[in-house]
């Protein structure tokens, strides 16, 4: 059976913010999931987000820092999404089907394209976290979830 949100304005506003990577990942750092700002390890000077090849980040950001060093550091270093590589419109998706506690792992792993075994890790490790969206009244909760870090993709 086909999934059927409970609330069509959160499918929809969801949808809409994962429409994107670029959506998904300045929705991510407005609610500071991912960190809108950093410090250099280095020299902590204010490092700057630049766009980047996707050679050196799938992500087509990095931070850098501005100062000599010159320092580069991954978006995703110090978030729940530090050290995985799945894709911010997929975090986002992830989450908010999860909140429906009525889906199989094979279920949200056919509507994200994430594999099985990741979805399940993911839920796994989070199980407890995902329960507050779901009835939620806006994207706006997901910016309450916490995650440990260095979750697998």
């Amino acid at each position: 059976m086909p999934f059927q949100p409970a609330r069509l304005g959160l499918h929809f506003e969801i949808m809409t913010l994962a429409a994107t990577e670029d959506s998904s990942r300045s929705f991510l750092m407005t609610k500071q999931i991912l960190k809108p700002t950093q410090n250099c390890d280095a020299c902590n000077s204010p490092m700057v987000l630049s766009p980047c090849a996707a050679s050196k980040s799938a992500d087509l950001y990095i931070w850098k820092c501005g100062r000599p060093c010159k320092k580069t550091k991954n978006i995703r270093s110090g978030s729940v999404l530090s050290g995985s590589n799945l894709p911010f419109q997929h975090f986002l998706l992830l989450i908010y089907y999860f909140s429906s506690k009525s889906l199989t792992n094979v279920e949200i792993s056919a509507y994200t394209g994430i594999t099985e075994k990741s979805v399940g890790v993911w839920r796994a490790t989070n199980k407890y976290q995902y329960s507050s969206l779901h009835s939620a009244t806006s994207a706006d909760t997901i910016s309450h979830l916490s995650f440990p870090p260095k979750l697998l993709s």
